[in-house]
């Protein structure tokens, strides 16, 4: 047996990877139909395909040679009777045996010639839909190379020619052709000299001498170059008969001891020369294919076919690009915000990291989508991509400078808080409560700066903005503090001039009693400016305090509906990003 395929664990999940599945069906009328779940499948792989697809008529052995590369006896349905047994198009997915990180996906098509088919194109959409779609054909053929077969493969150089831009004569992107001759008893002999298989197939490829008069000559050395030109790189092999009749009607359950030695031979050496040297499936000459654009290229090229038309391999691959391209471009964008937020921490310190952090992330998603896009030789998408990324860039500037400000002006409130409830409960209202009041704007000040690297690059004009706002509002407790200073100092000079008064009054015992009616009218004088002086300045402080208190009241109202407008615009910005 050949080595044994196994799948990656990652893709273990995948019924693609563990049997095979019919990817490409036929429906009413005969119409080709795409089977969306095993599409979707085939498209999370990520890894580059080599493509091995196998054809020709039906009741040739041709699913028997796929399971062999598998590794398994079984797999692809085999048949022991004479009715075709594998409908459209299967698929199965195992990773590679000799290039690592690459997986093998292995083709088997219907058999062509079933008469029980009822749409004589049915043949030729399968012959296309596996050249089009594999990086090695596997032709199957009984016994001998016959005028049949260089029809046949005349017909799949057609196909080829088609697909080719008349202004290119590139076949780089057509696949590997290998002719697989199946119960082979002939000789190889020319001429009486052995050859090999590849001579064999290649003498059946040589012209015939030709003057021009004779148009059958013409007709058979044209078949003969059209295959050449379509197929620079052939191969063929040769495989005896595998066992007795009674041993193939049971073929999938036979261990190879039970089968033709010189046939497990030719079946090893088959199965090597395809891991070893099956290529990579090319979109384009320099463009691998991945499970992804393998999946939209069998979209494509079915839907080119039902709506009548032969698909044109530059259509679809035009089709494709932009396609690949605008996929690439969403997910390079994907990628810009993604590494953007882990390698920075928002907000930013600088407007210079985020710049950094920008010219960084952008060189690194410009060369991945590089690699990635599809023939934007004019730069198209690139062109796109970078005004998306400047606008993702905008987009992040814009939240970081609002985060800043936002964490700022939320830290601000918190270390104001203290301070005005002391002004509105009137703590500062006393005598020397000013240096108290500058005293907590201080230590509001200090603790604020010991917070700067949390706060980002806008830390200082908030705090900036923060002082000017606060301005009248210290003036005016200024002047507050100035007037009951001034209050308190005028008080203390009438009680000291009281006091002298009453120890003046306490020295004159023997005083005339006008001496003491007048002393008694100076007292009840000063008292009643002392209550005329106390009252009007109780009223002052009134209202002084409630302008005063009107002032944080308005600040504080302006803060919470400042903070709510930053919270709706920070959920906005969400918002997009969630988008």
């Amino acid at each position: 047996m050949a080595s044994k395929l196994e799948p990656a664990d990652k893709y273990e999940y995948l019924t693609v990877f563990q049997r095979p599945c019919c990817l490409i069906g036929t429906g009413r009328g005969d119409a080709l139909e795409i089977d969306p779940k095993v599409l979707q499948e085939i498209q999370c792989v990520k890894e580059e395909l080599v493509v091995v697809a196998i054809a020709g008529p039906y009741r040739t052995g041709k699913s028997y040679l796929l399971n062999r590369l598998s590794g398994h006896n079984c797999g692809f349905p085999l048949g022991s009777t004479i009715e075709s047994v594998t409908k459209g198009l299967w698929v199965w997915c195992l990773m590679h045996p000799k290039k690592k990180g690459k997986v093998m996906l292995l083709l088997d098509t219907e058999g062509l010639g079933d008469i029980k088919k009822g749409n004589p194109k049915h043949d030729v959409w399968i012959l296309t839909l596996a050249l089009l779609l594999c990086s090695t054909l596997v032709y199957n053929v009984l016994a001998v190379l016959s005028q049949d077969l260089v029809e046949k493969l005349d017909l799949v150089a057609e196909v080829a020619k088609k697909l080719v831009d008349k202004r290119s004569s590139d076949v780089k992107t057509f696949p590997d052709l290998i002719i697989s001759l199946r119960d082979f008893t002939l000789d190889l002999s020319i001429d009486e000299r052995e050859v090999s298989p590849d001579e064999y197939f290649e003498h059946s490829l040589e012209l015939r001498p030709d003057d021009g008069a004779d148009e059958n000559v013409k007709a058979y050395n044209d078949q003969r170059n059209r295959i050449k030109n379509g197929f620079p790189r052939r191969k063929c092999f040769t495989f005896e008969r595998p066992a007795q009749k009674n041993v193939l009607t049971r073929l999938s359950e036979v261990t190879d001891e039970e089968l033709d030695s010189d046939f497990v031979q030719q079946t090893v050496t088959f199965c090597n020369f395809i891991f070893e040297n099956s290529p990579v499936k090319l979109i384009d000459v320099n463009i691998p294919t991945t499970g992804r654009n393998f999946g939209d290229l069998a979209e494509s090229y079915v839907s080119f076919i039902l709506q009548g038309d032969l698909p044109n391999f530059y259509d679809t691959l035009e089709a494709l690009s932009i396609k690949e391209c605008q996929r690439a471009a969403d997910e390079s964008i994907a990628m810009y915000i993604a590494i953007m937020f882990a390698s920075i921490e928002i907000p930013t310190q600088t407007l210079d990291t985020l710049n950094a952090a920008h010219e960084r992330c952008l060189e690194k998603v410009l060369e991945i989508f590089r690699g990635r896009a599809m023939n934007d030789e004019n730069g198209e998408f690139m062109e796109k991509l970078v005004v998306s990324l400047s606008q993702e860039f905008e987009h992040i500037y814009q939240e970081n400078k609002e985060e800043s400000i936002r964490r700022s002006r939320k830290l601000l409130q918190e270390l104001y808080a203290p301070l005005a409830e002391k002004l509105l409960s009137g703590e500062y209202n006393k005598r020397y409560g000013f240096l108290e009041y500058s005293s907590d704007r201080c230590t509001m000040e200090e603790s604020y700066v010991d917070h700067l690297h949390v706060l980002g690059y806008k830390a200082t004009e908030v705090f900036q903005e923060f002082e000017r706002d606060k301005e009248i509002e210290s003036e005016m407790l200024e002047q507050l503090n100035l007037k009951i200073t001034e209050h308190a100092i005028h008080m203390e000079d009438l009680q000291e001039e009281l006091n002298q008064i009453n120890k003046q009054a306490q020295l004159q015992t023997r005083v005339s009693l006008e001496e003491e009616r007048h002393i008694q009218e100076r007292r009840e004088h000063f008292q009643r400016q002392l209550r005329e002086l106390e009252e009007n300045h109780s009223t002052e402080l009134q209202r002084t305090q409630q302008a005063l208190q009107n002032r944080c009241s308005e600040a504080l109202s302006r803060q919470r509906d400042q903070m709510n407008r930053e919270h709706e615009g920070q959920l906005e910005a969400l918002r997009r990003q969630l988008r």
